[in-house]
Parts: C-alpha cells; structure tokens; sequence
C-alpha cells in the first residue's frame, strides 16, 4: 500500500505533504482499486486542512461512496466503521459551514422555497 505514508502525514496533520504522497501514489499507479476510497478520503480531509472545502467535498463524497459497498462486504469492521464516520463528519461539517456562509451572505439553498 503507497498511501502509507500519506496517511501518517495526515495523522500528523502535515496535510501538504500528504496530500503530496497521495497525489504521487495515485499517478504513479500504486494504488490498488480497492484502495481508492483511502486515496479520496486522504486528498479530501488535506484539501479541508488547506482551505479549500468545495473540492474537499468531491474526495470525500467519492470516498464515502467507495467505501459503503466494502462496509457491507466485510460487516463494518470496527477500522472501516471509523474511517466512514471520520468521512462522514467531514462531510457534514463542510455542509454546515456552506449552509451557514450561505445564510450571512442571504443566498438561498437550493430546494429552499
């Protein structure tokens, strides 16, 4: 697994750089298709970290989408569970903060009356 190494820089909250090694592993091919939801969850939450929500939202809806159909394959192990919640508060978070910028700029969400 390449991303190794991308997912200790993010744990240690060096998100340049792994974002960096993510993006290497991925053009290089060391990521194996299963692998891809890693990839986006990892590209997403350094993109958050970096201040750039919107094209973190892609990764991690991709991420979240990835990762559902293995949740269910392998009975949502204890280690997916916690990355799909991880994932999923990222995402609910980049929501909130959208919907509420939204809000003080007075523009109405979409399906708002």
């Amino acid at each position: 697994m390449k991303l190794g190494s991308a997912q200790g820089r993010l744990n240690n909250k060096r998100y340049k750089e792994a974002l960096s090694a993510a993006k290497v592993a991925y053009k290089i091919g060391g990521i194996e298709d299963y692998e891809l939801w890693l990839y986006n969850s990892i590209v997403g939450k350094s993109l958050y970290h970096l201040g750039q929500p919107q094209e973190a939202l892609l990764h991690l809806n991709r991420a979240e989408e990835l990762l559902t159909p293995q949740l269910a394959e392998e009975s949502g192990t204890e280690e997916l569970l916690s990355v799909m919640s991880s994932i999923s508060w990222y995402i609910d978070k980049i929501e909130a903060e959208t919907h509420n910028k939204s809000l003080k700029q007075g523009t109405p969400q979409s399906g708002a009356p």
